[in-house]
C-alpha cells in the first residue's frame, strides 16, 4: 500500500505538499546535518524545532527550520572568526545541497544559545 495514498495533502501557497513526504523529507535533511555535525564534533546542545510552533508564531515564508544550539554549531554563523571560518563554508554547502539557506539576520542570541533559521529556496 502507497503510503503517499493515504496521506494528508496541506498546500502551501499554489503548490500542494503531502505531509508524509514533507515529514520524511525534513527527518532526512535533519539527520544529514546532525550526522555532518557528529562527525566534525560539533552536536553539543543542539537541536532542531518547528520555528512556527517553537515560537508560537505564524509560518514565514520559506522557512523550515530552527536550528538551536547552545554548543560549537551555534558559533559557526557567529563572531568567532577562526571557528567559523574552518566550518561555515562546508556547512553553508551543506545546505545548498539539502536546499536549504540560512536566512539573513535570522540568527537570535543569548549569552549561551543561537537560534538559526533555516529556510528553503
Amino acid at each position: 500500500m502507497d503510503i503517499m495514498s493515504h496521506s494528508h495533502s496541506v498546500h502551501l501557497g499554489a503548490r500542494e505538499v503531502h505531509e508524509a513526504e514533507l515529514i520524511s523529507s525534513l527527518e532526512q535533511i535533519k539527520s544529514e546535518i546532525e550526522a555532518w555535525a557528529v562527525k566534525n564534533e560539533l552536536w553539543h546542545d543542539t537541536s532542531f524545532a518547528t520555528p512556527f510552533s517553537f515560537h508560537n508564531e505564524a509560518p514565514r515564508s520559506h522557512e523550515t527550520l530552527l536550528l538551536i544550539s547552545e554548543g560549537p554549531l551555534g558559533r559557526i554563523f557567529g563572531s568567532d572568526g577562526a571557528f567559523a571560518d574552518e566550518y561555515e563554508k562546508p556547512l553553508t554547502e551543506l545546505l545548498g545541497k539539502l536546499g536549504l539557506w540560512r536566512a539573513e539576520g535570522a540568527s537570535v542570541g543569548s549569552q549561551h544559545r543561537t537560534e538559526h533559521r533555516l529556510a528553503t529556496s
